[in-house]
């Protein structure tokens, strides 16, 4: 397995469960700072897409998660997987980065899907 995705993907559960406790002061920074792991984390799922990584490996660093984490993290493992597997290193780099804002959105909006 790769260490820099386990601690990648690691790092954005430890994120989600910091801001579990939050009160209403400061609730928009820890949101970002949350949305901030998911990105950081999508962008390594998408990397090991791109470089031609199995998606069985990614799955099963995934299943080594607290159980409250594995549904979004497997759907955002699906969501990289579904997408293109290009051969040019700047269209990888963009896919990357697409992926990583992509995700990093849609935490911003739906907010409680990534707070367990």
């Amino acid at each position: 397995m790769n260490k820099t995705i386990m601690k990648t993907i690691l790092t954005f559960v430890i994120g989600v469960f910091a801001t579990m406790s939050t009160q209403t002061f400061g609730a928009d920074f820890r949101t970002h700072q949350m949305c901030l792991s998911v990105e950081k984390a999508a962008q390594e799922t998408q990397r090991a897409n791109q470089q031609g990584r199995s998606i069985s490996e990614i799955v099963e660093i995934v299943s080594t998660m607290p159980i409250e984490a594995q549904p979004t993290m497997l759907e955002l493992v699906k969501d990289a997987y579904k997408q293109t597997r290009w051969h040019s290193v700047y269209q990888k780099e963009r896919a990357i980065i697409e992926f990583g804002e992509k995700w990093y959105k849609e935490c911003m909006i739906n907010t409680e899907k990534f707070v367990m």
